[in-house]
């Protein structure tokens, strides 16, 4: 599970790392793949697979490149606590910034599902209209929190 966390620490990370468009090389490229084996010492409880490929927000759209993480238990853990989360998120390949992420989080008894949509320089959350404003100095030391 420490494994989980730290994929998505990442991938949130790369998501609001502040850029330019000037140094939009971006670390992840369309076709990349990273798998992960979770074991809780040496009993593997599941697997995180993290994934980039290139994808419209909409069909007919503007391409981004798209991140998917996706984090299953299996085994004894799926009777314990059963995890099954996927994030999405679509980033700007020309600037860097993302412009959508959603998560969809199923751990244990906790069932929870979270779109955000980056409007000019504000996170939009459509069902409870929730704002943050997103700047370079705000976006990696207070990262966005909710409560719904």
């Amino acid at each position: 599970m420490k494994a989980a966390l730290l994929l998505h620490t990442i991938l949130l990370a790369a998501a609001f790392w502040p850029t330019s468009k000037a140094s939009a090389e971006l670390p992840f490229q369309p076709g990349d793949r990273f798998a992960y084996s979770l074991h809780w010492s040496l009993i593997k409880v599941g697997e995180a697979v993290l994934e980039f490929d290139q994808a419209p927000l909409e069909p007919g759209g503007e391409d981004y490149l798209y991140v998917l993480l996706t984090v299953e238990t299996s085994g004894i853990a799926d009777k314990l606590f059963k995890v099954r989360d996927k994030i999405e998120s679509w980033v700007d390949m020309d600037t860097g910034r993302p412009v959508f992420y959603k998560k969809k989080q199923r751990e244990g008894k906790t069932k929870e599902t979270l779109s955000f949509t980056l409007i000019g320089t504000k996170w939009w959350h459509p069902t409870s209209g929730m704002e943050r404003n997103v700047t370079q100095s705000s976006s990696m030391k207070e990262p966005m929190t909710h409560s719904l």
